[in-house]
């Protein structure tokens, strides 16, 4: 099942003990809590339960003003730290937090999207991608591609956690 929520909203109690994993993937990075949303898992997930995440970051010790221009321009407030997100996961009582660093492939993720837009442009505005929102989604991505090479400000990577408990 599939159920669609606004997390910032919290969570629905009827969830709470529920789920024995929880996956996210780039959704983090618009938590307007995160502290908040990490404690919302903590009460969703059985004892032994598993969180695993993906999110897009600012590096630790990364130049705070090309991230502020980044940010700026892509309708979010502040990105998270990879050291950051340790500590909340530690802070809301997960156990074994752990961060997989994949930052040194952002720079080629990046420029794979704006190929594919180059490559498929076409196909995706035949499906009703308008050309206004493929060309500043390439332009926000090209921004990322040469922000990463020449600054190294973003960081991404796997992170898990699991509650004390068995191991599902």
């Amino acid at each position: 099942d599939v159920t669609l929520k606004n997390f910032n909203d919290g969570l629905p109690e009827e969830w709470t003990g529920k789920f024995t994993h929880v996956v996210s993937c780039e959704a983090l990075c618009h938590a307007a809590s995160k502290p908040a949303i990490f404690k919302e898992l903590t009460r969703v997930l059985k004892p032994g339960g598993a969180f695993v995440f993906t999110d897009i970051m600012g590096a630790d010790g990364a130049d705070e003003k090309v991230l502020k221009d980044f940010t700026d321009r892509n309708a979010t407030t502040k990105m998270a730290r990879p050291s950051e997100y340790l500590s909340i996961l530690k802070d809301s009582g997960f156990l074994q937090p752990s961060f997989l660093d994949f930052s040194p492939h952002l720079e080629h993720y990046f420029q794979s999207q704006v190929d594919q837009i180059d490559k498929h442009k076409g196909d995706m505005m035949e499906e009703g991608v308008s050309e206004d929102y493929l060309t500043k989604w390439h332009e926000s991505l090209s921004g990322r591609v040469a922000i990463q090479k020449e600054h190294g400000v973003f960081s991404w990577g796997v992170f898990t956690a699991r509650l004390d408990g068995p191991v599902y």
